[in-house]
């Protein structure tokens, strides 16, 4: 008797056959419902918090390997990565570090109207520890939005700078995943802010608008911070 011949299986359809990779127009779905989300919701969250007028839009969504999708983003990224029960346990948020340094400028003081764009530069220790203001509150709003069982908070790492971004263990498997691009407008500045899902994740996930609630007093401890 001889072996049969056997074909491999082409790595992308042996992810979409495991549920690790959904078609575009499924995945594009599922990305554009998530970005009215943040059209609708972000505003009055971070307003709250800075008592600042931020606007959000959805732009666009793109898939690919995790890693790939990070590493080509702009430079001077700051990234977190977040984790949430019974969702999703690998999920980064990616904002540019002229978000985090515009925001703070008008915190100290500044006007937002006037404002001229940062330049491009990794984030200071201080932006780092005030990029929460904002990150938080995409995690919070993401975290209603994935509607998860259990209604657990969000296991985030401290904000970082990209060039920072810790290596991965040996044995990790990089997922294809969809980044969703959001745009950020704050006075004169014209920014954006993304989120990278795995598929895996994603393809199991239904939108559901978050249910209106009072607004979260800013803590007293980002007072202080400002003060200093």
């Amino acid at each position: 008797m001889t072996a049969r011949n056997t074909l491999p299986i082409d790595p992308k359809l042996l992810a979409i056959l495991t549920g690790e990779l959904g078609y575009n127009s499924r995945v594009g779905k599922i990305c554009s419902d998530l970005g009215a989300v943040f059209t609708a919701f972000l505003p009055d969250l971070i307003e709250t918090e800075t008592n600042l007028k931020f606007a959000f839009a959805y732009e666009y969504c793109e898939t690919g390997l995790k890693d790939d999708l990070i590493h080509d983003l702009d430079d001077y990224m700051v990234l977190v990565d977040g984790s949430l029960k019974n969702w999703c346990n690998d999920f980064t948020i990616a904002c540019p570090s002229q978000v985090i340094v515009a925001m703070v400028e008008c915190l100290l003081g500044g006007d937002a109207d006037s404002l001229v764009e940062p330049v491009a530069r990794p984030a200071s220790s201080i932006e780092l520890e005030m990029a929460p203001m904002i990150t938080d509150k995409i995690a919070s709003l993401l975290k209603s939005a994935v509607n998860a069982p259990g209604n657990y908070e969000p296991i985030l790492s401290k904000p970082f700078n990209a060039k920072d971004r810790p290596k991965h263990p040996d044995d990790y498997v990089d997922p294809f995943a969809a980044l969703v691009r959001i745009k950020v407008e704050f006075g004169a500045l014209t920014s954006h802010f993304c989120i990278i899902v795995p598929h895996k994740n994603l393809l199991k996930t239904e939108i559901k608008a978050p249910k209106a609630t009072n607004a979260a007093k800013a803590s007293a401890e980002w007072s202080e911070m400002i003060q200093e």
